[in-house]
């Protein structure tokens, strides 16, 4: 009798230590991870440079002869209509082949004006003059704008060679930048462009990139140290009180743009022994493993550009997922 209870009480204790290790073992085979799910939204490559603010219309305006300032009737920062008179001037003693300086000027002028092609990014006017009597003349500009410059003192000495004043267009801006040999290949004309000007405002405007010179010029330092770089030219927004020539520019040249990219935390990302990236999905309550290929690196976080959908749940740090994991929870 003694001898089955001690089989019975042995077969029960076998069972029991059977059925307790086996929770043990599902017990210490669940993983506790914590996921994440990926982030989308759009991302932006983009190529930075910066320029300054300048005039696409400028008006270099001269009387094409020496002559000495009667008087002055417009200012700097004065808007002026075409035919408008700038000042009243008299010839200088000085003016021996004045016409023959005044015709060469206008037929240079003229062959501006009709389209012929100029690296400048002026373009030089004669003044319509007036001659009033005693070797007077009444200078008046020859196009609307606003004047940048010009010679107000009375008395003052203007040679032949010396431009009277300048009247630029202020509805008609531009920013000149330059790129680096490096980067040019990666921007074409057309592409989108987001430009701040930090001295004037803080919001962002839009424009594009209008024109790539087809040169490369060499800019030297103080050090004495070179770079090879190419002029862009970029539009602005028409005319707006903020807009001014002269300054500073930062430009953001979008070379790509991809709406609803994938985008997961560095810590979602783990690495076999290959060098392979992966990911663990969560997936009832099971970790799958997923290979991956990433893209662009932000700060702490990466694009998968492949083996992603973007609405998976992703196990945080997952080469501590033990690899005989039955569950995670």
């Amino acid at each position: 009798m003694k001898k089955a209870f001690f089989c019975i009480l042995l077969t029960v204790s076998a069972i029991a230590v059977m059925y307790i290790g086996g929770r043990l073992y599902v017990v210490s085979s669940t993983y506790a991870a914590e996921t994440v799910l990926p982030e989308k939204k759009g991302l932006m490559d983009y190529v930075t440079v910066s320029g300054k603010v300048t005039e696409k219309g400028r008006t270099d305006v001269y009387a094409g002869m020496p002559v000495r300032v009667v008087e002055c009737f417009v200012s700097a920062g004065d808007e002026v209509a075409a035919g408008d008179v700038l000042m009243i001037v008299k010839r200088s003693d000085e003016s021996v082949s004045a016409s023959v300086v005044y015709d060469e000027i206008k037929k240079a002028v003229e062959g501006i004006l009709k389209g012929a092609e100029s690296n400048r990014s002026s373009i030089v006017a004669a003044a319509d003059i007036v001659e009033l009597k005693g070797g007077v003349l009444s200078l008046c500009s020859p196009c609307a704008g606003t004047v940048m410059n010009i010679v107000e003192e009375n008395n003052a000495f203007i040679p032949h060679g010396k431009a009277c004043a300048a009247i630029s267009d202020l509805n008609n801006l531009e920013i000149s930048a330059y790129l680096g040999e490096a980067y040019i290949s990666a921007v074409s004309v057309g592409d989108d462009c987001i430009i701040k000007i930090p001295a004037l405002c803080d919001e962002e405007l839009s424009g594009k990139l209008e024109k790539i010179m087809p040169y490369a010029a060499t800019s030297f330092s103080l050090s004495g140290s070179s770079k090879i770089e190419t002029e862009l030219k970029i539009s602005l927004p028409e005319r707006s009180d903020i807009l001014k020539p002269g300054y500073s520019a930062v430009v953001k040249i979008v070379t790509d743009l991809r709406e609803n990219a994938v985008i997961v935390p560095f810590e979602a990302i783990g690495q076999d022994t290959d060098d392979r990236e992966y990911v663990l999905c969560l997936n009832n309550k099971k970790a799958e493993k997923i290979y991956i290929i990433t893209g662009k690196e932000l700060a702490d976080k990466c694009e998968v550009v492949s083996g992603l959908m973007g609405n998976e749940r992703l196990i945080l740090n997952p080469e501590k997922v033990p690899e005989r994991c039955i569950s995670v929870r």
